[in-house]
């Protein structure tokens, strides 16, 4: 590919450019993403850039790399498909230095820039200041930010102040603060109550709940893992905290502590048990096989038989849950078996295997773009520490000078 000329102070880019916009949750909504885009368009307009893809990371901080959009972004860059990223602000890109100057780096060896449109783009040695000032505020202003953001949590915490997000089974917010819902406190309270005085999984609690008319808040069945976080949640006890701020004064408790640590025992013991249990049955295909009638899914299936002898198989989803499937189950063993030794038959051509080795390295290499150089960089020190052997070996003495 022949070397692209460098833009100059100029604005003297061509080529072809992709978008990249984000927002994070922070007073910001997915208009900004629209806004964002539309000034980045606007801009290529002027400096008469192609634009050719856009991405999109939509209530994602920019404080961590792992941003889907940003990540396939990265990897479409290997393709040298665009020549520009033009964000709105760098800070779009990332607010971590650390990052910026790792992706920045990725980028510039592909002959790839980033472009801001509400940042000056300068080049030579100057835009090395520019660019570390910009992201040292950027990082500045969002640890900063979380910190402002953290100090208010843990102050509503002191004054018995609602923090928002997922509101908590068995309390309603009123004026801000958290206040019990005498309707499902009576569910909170029956839930342990059948807990830890019947020996029922949380699967069965949650039936047996419903047998008796209670619900979780959108009127359906509690399911396991509501259950499981409802039975060792210290607010029921009335324990309000955020990062080590606690206040017991902020919430009326709905059950006693005795009755919250008998359920959290419980839920241990019960954890072990079912680790046992699922340590012994391994179904080594669940989800890995698909059904000849309808193509769903093959999950593992352990049941009991009017004898009392446990049967293991492998059952059609759609048939378990659905019941519009009429394919049967499959014996657990047999089919283990029959895949076996259909694999151990295919890796014995030796084609096959290189066939795999491939599709392995390809996928390997796709999800990290570092891999290839940083197999040169492990050749190169390998190469080194050879030198150094083949010297020594030879009686030559080596000196640091």
């Amino acid at each position: 590919m022949a070397e692209r000329e460098k833009p100059s102070i100029s604005h003297g880019w061509h080529g072809r450019a992709v978008i990249y916009a984000r927002y994070s949750c922070e007073k910001q909504r997915e208009e900004s993403i629209i806004a964002q885009v539309r000034e980045c368009h606007d801009f290529a307009k002027r400096e008469h850039l192609d634009v050719v893809a856009e991405y999109k990371d939509e209530a994602v901080s920019a404080r961590t790399d792992k941003r889907p959009s940003f990540q396939r972004m990265m990897l479409d860059a290997r393709t040298q498909s665009f020549d520009y990223i033009i964000v709105w602000k760098g800070d779009r890109f990332s607010r971590d230095r650390g990052d910026s100057a790792k992706y920045k780096k990725y980028l510039a060896s592909l002959k790839i820039r980033v472009l801001s449109v509400t940042e000056a783009n300068i080049d030579g040695p100057a835009s090395i200041l520019i660019e570390g000032i910009n992201e040292t505020y950027a990082e500045f202003y969002s640890a900063e930010l979380a910190e402002k953001v953290e100090r208010g949590m843990g102050q509503n915490v002191r004054e018995g102040k609602t923090n928002g997000g997922t509101r908590t089974y068995g309390y309603k917010t009123v004026d801000g603060r958290m206040v019990v819902d005498p309707e499902e406190a009576k569910a909170v309270k029956r839930a342990f109550e059948l807990y830890t005085s019947l020996d029922i999984s949380t699967g069965t609690l949650g039936k047996l709940l419903a047998a008796e008319g209670y619900y979780d808040q959108y009127g359906k069945v509690f399911s396991s893992p509501v259950l499981h976080h409802m039975l060792r949640n210290r607010r029921y006890i009335g324990e309000y905290s955020f990062k080590g701020t606690v206040n017991m004064n902020a919430l009326e408790p709905i059950i006693d502590e005795d009755l919250l640590n008998l359920a959290i025992a419980k839920g241990r013991k019960n954890q072990r048990r079912s680790g046992k249990f699922n340590s012994d049955n391994v179904y080594l295909l669940s989800g890995l096989v698909f059904c000849g009638c309808c193509g769903s899914r093959l999950n593992g299936y352990t049941g009991t038989r009017r004898d009392g002898k446990i049967c293991r198989k492998y059952a059609c989803v759609s048939q378990s849950k659905k019941h519009n499937c009429h394919c049967p189950k499959f014996d657990k063993d047999t089919l283990e078996d029959a895949v076996y030794a259909a694999l151990l038959s295919y890796l014995r051509n030796k084609s096959q295997i290189d066939y795999v080795a491939q599709v392995v390295e390809k996928k390997a290499k796709r999800d990290n773009p570092r891999l290839e150089q940083i197999e040169k960089e492990i050749a190169g020190k390998q190469k080194q520490i050879n030198n150094l052997v083949d010297a020594l070996s030879r009686g030559v003495l080596v000196e640091n000078h």
